[in-house]
């Protein structure tokens, strides 16, 4: 959980400081939009990846690897004296946490059994939430009191916490017949993922829809269908199995996920400028990010625990994926930005 934690602290905290390194580093809008992307596009285009990596190579030693590239990633980060290293170091905090996330989550799921397992995907969800809160928070104020730099480095002793107690309590992985790699599967779905995260960045910049926006787009778009069409011929072999589709519940959570987090990617970008328009400072911004984060904190080891005991888990989704609509409403509505 303290190795996840990394990348919803970074995924927050970040934003807060945005005004401040634009102007240490003489960045324009458009360049401190691609500050966030940096992370975000090796993200999208390598979890899928890094959690198929871990069925392969072992999940502990992708989490121990992720968690040291972000460890190293964030010194840089903190060190770099021009925004093209900052880029960087952005880019391979973004591979680290596409290499921990979802082993992370996949080592807690096989520790535990029944009630004990929601309750631990419920406390690995609030830890997740906690995080997400103390992240813009704890940079606002840090910003203030010794700069923009130390908002990377508050990265690394959480990272050594991680690792420490990730070669204490994670088990060594058993010797064990290594699965077939759906080589063909990984490329096309790394290209596609990272072409088309590409072009839709570009496309929602200053420049617009140009045609190199345009011809990104639909290039991530074909090879993604390729994924799709190769995973087919891959049958048992396949990285993600296409069974999963004819699920109701996965492609309606899949739907929702996309739907949230699209919302949000727009919210980090919007809230600070909103926010700065009513004349607050890195630390006021942060407490107001962080107020709609305490709505519903409480309630992920309840919810952990219900997923368990009710048979459609995706209602239990929907609800706390409208506590944050709420939650963001309200803020809105406290800005003036809602009439």
């Amino acid at each position: 959980m303290l190795a996840s934690s990394l990348a919803f602290i970074d995924g927050s905290v970040v934003n807060v400081g945005l005004p401040a390194i634009g102007a240490a580093l003489h960045a324009k809008a458009a360049d401190l939009q691609w500050l966030v992307n940096a992370y975000l596009l090796p993200l999208n285009a390598l979890l899928l990846l890094g959690g198929a990596a871990g069925d392969r190579f072992g999940k502990r030693n992708l989490l121990l690897g992720g968690t040291a590239l972000f460890a190293l990633a964030s010194v840089l980060c903190a060190l770099a004296p021009s925004l093209p290293l900052l880029l960087a170091g952005r880019a391979l905090q973004g591979i680290g946490a596409a290499l921990l996330m979802p082993n992370s989550l996949s080592i807690l799921g096989s520790s535990f059994a029944g009630e004990e397992k929601g309750r631990a995907i419920g406390i690995w969800a609030a830890v997740g939430a906690a995080a997400a809160a103390v992240g813009p928070v704890l940079g606002g104020w840090l910003i203030d009191v010794a700069g923009w730099r130390t908002i990377f480095t508050i990265n690394l002793p959480v990272a050594v916490a991680a690792i420490v107690m990730a070669l204490i309590a994670v088990p060594e992985p058993k010797s064990r017949e290594h699965a077939p790699v759906d080589v063909l599967g990984a490329l096309l779905v790394t290209a596609g993922l990272g072409v088309a995260t590409w072009g839709l960045t570009m496309g929602s910049g200053a420049a617009g829809w140009t045609t190199a926006a345009i011809a990104a787009a639909a290039g991530g778009a074909l090879l993604l269908a390729s994924f799709l069409w190769a995973e087919r011929r891959a049958g048992d072999r396949a990285m993600m199995p296409l069974a999963l589709f004819g699920s109701r519940d996965f492609v309606g959570l899949s739907l929702l996920t996309l739907l949230l987090y699209g919302a949000l990617g727009g919210r980090f970008l919007g809230e600070g400028i909103v926010l700065r328009n009513f004349g607050h400072d890195p630390e006021g911004i942060a407490i107001h990010v962080e107020t709609d984060r305490e709505v519903g904190m409480e309630k992920y080891d309840c919810l952990g625990v219900l997923m368990t005991r009710i048979d459609r888990p995706i209602s239990l989704d929907v609800t706390r994926r409208g506590t944050r609509v709420r939650g963001n409403a309200k803020l809105a509505y406290r800005q003036g930005v809602i009439f």
